[in-house]
């Protein structure tokens, strides 16, 4: 009987270094020896050039640019009242020509198009849509090409939606 729990026991650790055997990490590395210093001077190879300094009271090139006039816009906080009446002086754009290609003609229904997103059913796009949840079978008749059944919506599918009207 104790030897039966000794076997356990062991097997049990066994299983356990054998289990942990992928996951070991290699012992870390002895910190590198100790580099010289690093300076600031660096030899210069070729001809010696000399950089001076200029005097501590000599003017610098910049400070004429003092003298020039400064363009400075006032930035204020701007209501939306305000944004509306700016909007509001901007012309609208000229309206594209009937013939322009892939425009509709006035007498066909203006669709639009909808991607399909998780947890949308056909009831709950024709009531934000189309103003009424009873349309969606309407929704559904239009799209066939694109929806096997009713309650199966494949996500990221577009679909067509008539006008409101």
């Amino acid at each position: 009987m104790r030897a039966l729990r000794i076997l356990f026991v062991l097997g049990l650790v066994t299983l356990g270094l054998c289990a942990a055997w992928p996951f070991r990490r290699p012992a870390p590395l002895p910190d590198p020896p100790a580099q010289r210093p690093l300076t600031t001077d660096v030899p210069l190879r070729g001809r010696d050039v000399t950089l001076d300094a200029s005097p501590p009271g000599a003017m610098s090139p910049a400070a004429e640019l003092d003298e020039l006039p400064a363009v400075r816009r006032e930035i204020r906080p701007v209501s939306l009242t305000e944004l509306r009446a700016d909007s509001l002086k901007l012309a609208p754009p000229p309206a594209m020509p009937l013939d322009f290609a892939g425009a509709a003609s006035p007498a066909a229904p203006a669709y639009r198009t909808y991607r399909l997103r998780d947890g949308d059913t056909l009831e709950s796009i024709a009531e934000r849509y189309l103003g009424n949840r009873e349309r969606a079978e309407e929704l559904f008749a239009l799209n066939r090409q694109a929806l096997s059944r009713p309650d199966l919506l494949p996500v990221g599918t577009t679909i067509q939606i008539p006008p409101r009207e």
